[in-house]
């Protein structure tokens, strides 16, 4: 039960832990000086069921005086809360106030009381007088009872509606009347135990009156409203959720039941999106279709009207990944170059087409630099699409035009660089583009390219090339033969990643001397592993992560081509050409090498997956003597570091031969600070635009960079910098408006963003990322509500959200994935179609006086932890312990707040508590197993291993201490 503070004490600290009950009144108590006495060992009262509760006092007095704390609190001998009982208080005359249950039903009530008065707050130590048994009796009397004492009738024209009301007889009573004031409320069923009250089917409006039931000298008064509404719109499907296999769309019925007041027929609107659609529109219903897409949530609402009544039904679309994942629209030919003869045609080429895996069709639109008409397109023998050039029409010359190919809806597109050469003797195409990617072979290494000429001339020609990695095979011959090439494997993949590598292929004719040239442009794109997001999982269970990189559009089946050292994966999903979505199963701990496969066996830059075994971090108290703008953990190496921005440093403490060793790095105008994904990179952002980069190992500078403009203070959320699972740092720099920066920790650069979400930053962008640096959310300012979000692996901004969240709300967080996201108001189910967003699930502290200053989610999501104050820290000269207040945060209900399951005290302060300036709020952080709390603040970085939370039988709390005397 919960215990209101004596006035002589700071504050309660309430705990969790059950105090024993039973055995003598001096079972371990360490101090023969101070013991407790009360006036009474038994109370009693009697009242009426439907009277105020009675106040029943007990007076305690204390004898000597203890040489250490003291602490007060009542507890049953079975351990846990009296639910008969209210919370006991006790007053500043040491007055034991014990009140019955409000609303305990007729009967008779008894039980025991321990009053427990013990040196600790688990009760190990009791003093003289503790575990004082105090027995009750409570007799509730009867009274005349009616349930419910007000009616409500709310119904639709032409409809009838009853209700039954419950009576409950006085002590001595055997019956009772009922008697409506107007007699359209009839008064039917009677009963000894109660009635039927009906309301009549009538015309639109409100009608009242009130029935009253008499029962001896006991009367009681129900009052009776009918509201009469007019017909309104019913479907059988109040939302509809349709699911399917990317590939295959899906369609369902909705029928009308019920049509609005006066109308014939209805209407529905046409104009959602483009994956939805509605056919067969009638008074009864209408049929929803939704077309094949890519995997994922799609949804939307529709509106359905009759006469002027509106009906909106929510939509849900869930469309699962074909085997091997969804396949985008892909094009493996970089360029194509045509070479034909004036008013010649050229050969065909095949494209490599790639069509998107939940609609095949594609489209080609083509636009013209120079000339018009000459390209032509069509599908080869093999399905593929195939381009071509007539050169009808044309001089000599060179001609450029572009082919966008278009796949379905949702539409993507490939713009095609096409070249064509015309001439009238030797003529060469373009250099063309050749991309070796994963799925690339030695036998697919090789090409052919037309040498046109005037077969009259009796041309003989030669070839040569400028580079050893690409080999002519045919390097001579006459008119309307070409030249054969193989690209040397070894050699190729010593090339540069991602980079044009050219090589000239120089043709001359003998006979004539003519000379002309082309060439083969060479791209090594095999798929590459940059970093994974979390970059440390938890050895023992399951896990998804995030993984980046790029190169993952250039071969079919990501599941066939992923690999994490010896592990096989549940699921592999492409959700990009630079990200996979990976489920994991339970691991044991070690390093997990993750690269991409290829055909050709070649080694690819790879990243690190960390599966680390859970620890419970050594408890500490540390001095940082500053305030923090970031508590981070680095669970690779079991440290931490803060930035502190009053000492100009970052602070790292370190678990060392069990205990915690500290050390610092000093950057005058320090700011901020984040982890890259990999962890390998501490990042630092320092007044007014440098941007640092420092080895979290030895704690040095690496780098030193200048971002463009000022960089604005982060918002504080406890977890630093903002960075993405693709190594970018998100900044707020100053320029006019404030600016979207990103920092690439790889490359070294800079980017302004101006997403088409854009419209002003005052003071912000601020942002906020999941742990696994996928979901980036910007607001716009402090001091405005709208919100933007941004999947990291797709790269589009999103205008999603506009409020009502209280733009002075102060954020604590995302979990691993983004689906929870937590601040003052409470937790925040995430959904970016903004549905979930106008709900939140309240954390009450369930103490009066006590309040939240600080929070953080668990990494699963699945509990908040709440940094509660208690309530004279503004006044007290010693205030009591701050408390952590511990709730459940995995159900989805939107009508009951977060459950409580416990809550425990700090052991000291890591702020300082009086109510001053530079009493900054603290930061907290989790480690990623959520076994131990970091807490920063002014005076302490608090490690704070989370207790094991037993609630009492029934979901009741265990009996709670107070601490009355402090020493």
């Amino acid at each position: 039960m919960v215990l209101l503070r004596w006035p002589a004490v700071l504050l309660a600290v309430l705990v969790i832990s059950a105090c024993g009950g039973g055995g003598d009144s001096r079972s371990g108590g360490d101090d023969e000086s101070f013991s407790i006495s009360f006036d009474r060992n038994h109370v009693e009262a009697s009242f009426a069921e439907d009277s105020p509760v009675p106040d029943i006092t007990v007076i305690a007095t204390t004898h000597g005086t203890p040489s250490g704390n003291v602490f007060i609190g009542a507890s049953t001998p079975a351990g846990d809360n009296d639910p008969n009982i209210e919370p006991i208080a006790f007053d500043s005359s040491r007055v034991v106030h014990i009140q019955p249950k409000a609303g305990l039903s007729r009967g008779k009530y008894t039980g025991t009381l321990l009053m427990l008065v013990c040196a600790d707050v688990p009760c190990t130590k009791h003093y003289a007088g503790s575990r004082f048994s105090l027995s009750y009796t409570f007799v509730v009397t009867a009274s005349l009872r009616v349930s419910p004492q007000t009616i409500d009738f709310e119904h639709e024209a032409g409809t009838t509606q009853s209700l039954d009301v419950s009576v409950a007889l006085p002590e001595g009573e055997s019956s009772y009347t009922a008697t409506a004031a107007d007699s359209w409320a009839t008064i039917e069923q009677i009963t000894s135990s109660g009635f039927r009250v009906t309301v009549p089917s009538r015309a639109l409006g409100h009608y009242s009156t009130a029935i009253e039931v008499v029962s001896g000298t006991y009367r009681r008064t129900i009052s009776v409203n009918q509201w009469v509404k007019e017909r309104t719109l019913k479907v059988d499907k109040p939302s509809l959720s349709l699911n399917a296999v990317s590939g295959a769309g899906a369609s369902t019925a909705v029928a009308v039941t019920q049509l609005a007041e006066g109308a014939t027929d209805i209407w529905v609107p046409t104009d959602g999106p483009r994956w939805l659609s509605i056919s067969n529109v009638s008074p009864g219903g209408f049929v929803v279709d939704v077309r094949s897409m890519p995997s994922g949530t799609y949804t939307t609402e529709l509106a359905v009207f009759s006469a002027h009544d509106r009906l909106v039904i929510p939509v849900s679309y869930t469309v699962e990944p074909p085997p091997g994942g969804d396949r985008y629209l892909d094009v493996k030919a970089r360029n194509l170059a045509f070479a034909a003869l004036e008013g010649g045609v050229s050969v065909k080429e095949s494209v490599g087409l790639a069509r998107p895996s939940w609609n095949p069709d594609v489209t080609v639109d083509v636009s013209y630099n120079s000339g018009s008409g000459w390209l032509k397109s069509g599908t080869g023998p093999d399905g593929d699409l195939q381009l071509w050039a007539n050169a009808a029409g044309l001089a000599a010359g060179v001609y450029q035009a572009t082919a966008t190919i278009t796949g379905a809806f949702p539409f993507t597109h490939f713009d095609l660089p096409v070249t064509l050469t015309v001439g009238a003797g030797l003529t060469l195409p373009e250099p063309r583009v050749v991309v070796i990617d994963s799925e690339s072979t030695e036998a697919s290494m090789k090409g052919s390219i037309p040498v046109v000429g005037d077969t009259t001339a009796g041309m003989v020609w030669t070839a040569t090339s400028s580079q050893p990695w690409l080999r002519l095979t045919r390097s001579s011959g006459g008119p309307g033969s070409t030249i054969d090439y193989e690209i040397d494997a070894a050699l190729a993949l010593a090339v540069p990643a991602y980079t044009d590598v050219p090589a000239a292929i120089t043709v001359n004719v003998s006979a004539t001397g003519a000379s002309a040239t082309t060439g083969v442009i060479l791209r090594r794109e095999l798929a590459e592993v940059s970093y994974a997001g979390p970059g440390n999982v938890v050895s023992g269970q399951g896990s998804t992560i995030i993984v980046r990189g790029r190169g993952f559009d250039r071969f079919s089946n990501p599941a066939t081509r992923f690999v994490v050292g010896d592990v096989t994966p549940i699921s592999v999903t492409r959700l990009s050409a630079t990200s996979l979505r990976v489920t994991l199963p339970a691991m044991s701990a070690g390093d997990k090498t993750i690269a991409i496969s290829n055909a050709l066996g070649a080694a690819t830059e790879a990243a690190k997956l960390q599966v680390l075994d859970a620890h419970t971090y050594i408890a500490a108290a540390l001095s940082t003597g500053g305030v923090p703008s970031a508590v981070l953990h680095d669970p690779l190496r079991r440290q931490l570091f803060v930035a502190n921005t009053t000492l100009n440093s970052i602070q790292r403490f370190r678990e060392s031969a069990g205990s915690w060793a500290r050390d610092e790095l000093k950057l005058p105008g320090l700011d901020n600070i984040g982890l890259s994904p990999d962890g390998a990179v501490l990042v630092a952002t320092v007044t007014p635009n440098m941007l640092y980069l420092i080895d979290p190992v030895t704690l040095t500078v690496k780098d030193v960079f200048t971002a463009p403009s000022f960089i604005r203070p982060a918002a504080l959320t406890g977890h630093g910098l903002a960075i993405t699972n693709d190594g970018k740092v998100w900044l707020n720099v100053f320029g006019g408006w404030q600016t979207m920066v990103a920092f690439d920790i790889r490359t070294h650069m800079f980017s302004p963003l101006y997403p088409d979400v854009y419209r002003k930053f005052n003071f912000g962008p601020q942002y906020l990322v999941s742990r696994n640096g996928e979901r980036l959310v910007a607001r716009e300012s402090p001091y405005e509500s709208p919100m933007y979000y941004m999947d990291s692996s797709l790269g589009v901004w999103h205008d999603f959200w506009y409020g009502p969240i209280d733009p002075r709300t102060r954020f604590y967080g995302f979990d691993d994935t983004g689906s929870r996201l937590a601040s003052a108001e409470g937790i925040r189910g995430v959904n970016y179609g903004g549905v979930d967003l106008a709900w939140t699930w309240a954390a009450t502290i369930p103490d009066r006086g006590w309040s939240q200053t600080a929070g953080v989610l668990s990494p699963d999501g699945k509990r908040y932890y709440v940094y509660a104050q208690p309530a004279d820290w503004l006044t007290a000269t010693t205030p009591l312990m701050p408390r952590i207040y511990v709730f459940d945060a995995s159900p989805v209900s939107w009508i009951d707040g977060l459950p409580l399951l416990g809550q425990f005290e700090l052991p000291d302060f890591p702020t300082c508590y009086t109510y001053l300036k530079e009493c900054s709020l603290p930061e907290m952080s989790v480690s990623i197993d959520g076994r131990t709390l970091f807490i920063g603040g002014k005076l302490k970085l608090l490690v704070v291993p989370v207790p094991t939370l037993t609630p009492a039988a029934g979901g009741r709390r265990g009996p709670v201490m107070q601490r009355w005397i402090s020493k």
